[in-house]
């Protein structure tokens, strides 16, 4: 659900340069990141010789972060335009099928920021809200699926109701997290950075907030077929949103080379 940028992860240079001085770690000790993180995420990042610090740096996990948001989000636009055309069985179940695989490219996402963020800190619990909410979607997709739908047609929309809620929290707390750093002293909109880092979070935002009040209308609303069709366009501007949140991360990364 997705999901967002280390904007408050990450020490900054001047930090570090002052670690690396004082011996090399954040206590002036000897020992590397990876050693200091001592966390079991850490230890999963030990096979490619990079410190969490180093990996969310580099190259590939940048392009997996950015591909696995915005290709999730093209896979909800995909899904939400399918409810507009004459119901049938194939397509529903296709457009549950893009949901699914998107919501699971969501959880990519979190998982890689997850693999980044060390044990027992604000950030971690921020990033495990999000996997949480992917996780829901990913339940809630599923059960839009037509032969489990017919026998729980609570099922999904249940997934959805509850992905939505959380990733929406969670994405309030990013925002909120990103105008407190030190990088961002003036405000979300203080500088390049901040601003970069608040618009690939208002895509989730706004995203989820989306879903959130779309399958709460679909859910509890005796619509007729004007509300139903209010309800996937709800849905598609979400999607939409999803998807520009993954544009301003690829912007991000790779015009602004920020993580």
């Amino acid at each position: 659900g997705a999901p967002g940028p280390l904007h408050c992860t990450m020490r900054t240079g001047t930090e570090e340069k002052a670690e690396a001085q004082e011996g090399g770690g954040p206590e002036g000790g000897d020992e590397p990141p990876s050693v200091v993180l001592g966390n079991s995420r850490a230890a999963l990042l030990r096979h490619v010789d990079l410190s969490p610090e180093e990996y969310a740096h580099s190259f590939g996990w940048q392009v997996l972060h950015a591909a696995y948001l915005a290709g999730g989000g093209a896979l909800f636009i995909l899904s939400s335009t399918i409810y507009f055309f004459e119901y049938s069985d194939l397509r529903s179940a296709i457009a549950a099928g893009g949901y699914t695989v998107g919501s699971v490219a969501f959880f990519v996402v979190d998982s890689l920021e997850l693999a980044t963020a060390e044990s027992g800190t604000f950030i971690a619990t921020n990033v495990c809200i999000s996997l949480m909410g992917s996780l829901c979607y990913v339940w809630g997709s599923a059960a839009y699926i037509p032969s489990i739908y017919a026998a729980f047609p609570w099922l999904g929309n249940l997934g959805f109701v509850m992905g939505s809620f959380l990733i929406f929290v969670s994405q309030l707390w990013k925002i909120y997290r990103i105008g407190q750093s030190p990088e961002a002293a003036s405000g979300i909109w203080a500088d390049t950075d901040a601003r970069s880092a608040t618009c690939v979070e208002l895509g989730a935002c706004i995203g989820s907030l989306c879903f959130l009040v779309g399958t709460t209308m679909l859910w509890f609303g005796d619509l007729d077929p004007t509300g139903i069709f209010t309800v996937y366009l709800i849905w598609m501007l979400g999607s939409i949103c999803f998807t520009m949140g993954g544009c301003f991360l690829m912007h991000r990364h790779f015009a602004l080379k920020l993580v």
